[in-house]
């Protein structure tokens, strides 16, 4: 099969990440695989065809101009079928004259348009129960071209790495923009500080782009005005999983808390939508359902903060707890969420898309 993956990516996100990854599984069954998007930001070996998916999706014209183009690599490369994974790019392939495969990476504004004209394709891939109910009941589509199918991870790729000397290394994965940028902000006025002071060894380490000047600030006063180094902002560069295997506890959500888990490393969640906390057998279902706490009613992290303290000393006050979490969590990963089991169950979808 000739699978073409269109995203609208100006800045990394899952949505790239999940996309490369199940491409690499898929081309491991013999498919080949093609890429549109206005950039990619990981390295990658699959045929990329640079189209500016997201910065002309704010006209009629520059989406016309899209499609024209995407109609033109569709006949080129002779695309049997194309995943979409955006709201721009979803809108553009609907057009391209090829059945259409579309995975929800999150929920998008619930306007007339979108429910009026919705362009998910023939099939629509949900990535956690809480989009799989938002698809159906807000959104209107039959429940026959919905799937729940979750990230696909390279357990491979994921791997434990031994264990870090520091054992109270905090590593938080988000970003300062939009609502992210809220949950980032919570976790350092109401959280940090406390686990700090329970933990005066401790080391925060904040992988996220564009701080503002208020934000250095907050971080330059967890640092006592700079006389210490507990906590610094770094922005992406390069691949995580060294970052990963280096750090004794994650703090994300999404496809970050899949990772550090692939990785052996214990996870507390929190997203744009809320904050699952410290993810155990217990409390891994209820996680999973908002996707980690990406998806979902926005802000109610908000007043979680003494549970989530609760949740490092936890992890950071017991060696073999966290052990135990790290064990679990890795062995959580190889049963249901490696590529190449997901690459299978999403050509399962392809085909009744081709149907």
């Amino acid at each position: 099969m000739r699978i073409l993956h269109v995203l609208s990516q100006v800045q990394i996100t899952g949505a790239e990440t999940y996309a490369l990854t199940l491409a690499r599984a898929q081309k491991s069954l013999g498919h080949e695989v093609f890429f549109v998007s206005d950039s990619l930001h990981e390295v990658h070996s699959f045929r990329f065809f640079p189209t500016p998916i997201h910065r002309e999706n704010s006209s009629y014209w520059g989406r016309f101009k899209n499609v024209k183009t995407l109609r033109r690599i569709v006949r080129q490369e002779k695309i049997d079928l194309i995943h979409s994974h955006s709201r721009a790019a979803n809108l553009v392939s609907y057009f391209s004259g090829v059945p259409v495969v579309t995975t929800v990476h999150g929920r998008w504004r619930n306007t007339f348009a979108f429910r009026q004209f919705p362009c998910l394709g023939r099939q629509t891939l949900a990535m956690c129960p809480y989009l799989e109910r938002y698809l159906a009941r807000d959104i209107g589509i039959p429940k026959s071209k919905i799937t729940l199918i979750p990230n696909p991870v390279d357990i491979d790729r994921y791997s434990p790495g031994g264990r870090t000397n520091n054992a109270q290394s905090i590593l938080y994965i988000g970003r300062f923009s939009g609502q992210k940028g809220k949950a980032l902000r919570f976790m350092i006025e109401k959280v940090f500080g406390e686990v700090l002071r329970s933990f005066p060894d401790a080391r925060i380490k904040i992988l996220a782009d564009t701080p503002t000047l208020k934000d250095q600030d907050a971080v330059k006063a967890l640092n006592c005005g700079g006389r210490m180094d507990s906590v610094e902002i770094a922005g992406h560069s390069g691949e995580l999983i060294p970052l990963y295997r280096k750090s004794s506890l994650i703090v994300g959500a999404g496809r970050v808390a899949l990772e550090a888990m692939a990785c052996g490393k214990p996870v507390i969640a929190i997203g744009e939508s809320s904050a699952p906390g410290l993810l155990t057998a217990e409390s891994f279902n209820d996680a999973f359902d908002s996707n980690f706490g990406d998806c979902g009613v926005w802000n109610k992290f908000l007043g979680q903060e003494a549970r989530l303290v609760q949740d490092f000393k936890r992890i950071l006050g017991d060696a073999a707890f966290s052990e135990k979490v790290s064990d679990w969590g890795r062995s959580v990963i190889l049963e249901r969420y490696d590529a190449a089991l997901i690459a299978k169950r999403i050509e399962d979808v392809y085909k009744k898309a081709l149907s």
